[in-house]
């Protein structure tokens, strides 16, 4: 569906992200899935359900970084620092 261009993206879920290895391997696929068909000119736009609170798809356990949660930056930082 992504060669084809019908759909310009994907959000990956829990069992997707089990590790660091598989997460790279799927959007590795998942870009080159795009580049010969007919929505190469543009990446796949690759997100996953990650909000920093109580839902966390990406753990340390699992090898990736903690992430803030949205409470947190807006506690620590003016809208205009917050990266």
């Amino acid at each position: 569906m992504l060669a084809d261009g019908r759909i310009g993206g994907v959000i990956l879920m829990q069992r997707n992200v089990s590790t660091r290895a598989r997460l790279l391997g799927i959007t590795h696929a998942l870009h080159s899935a795009t580049l010969n068909g007919v929505a190469s000119k543009l990446p796949p736009f690759v997100s996953v359900d990650q909000e920093g609170g109580a839902v966390q798809r990406l753990r340390r356990r699992q090898g990736f970084s903690r992430i803030p949660s949205a409470y947190l930056m807006a506690r620590r930082y003016k809208p205009h620092e917050a990266k």
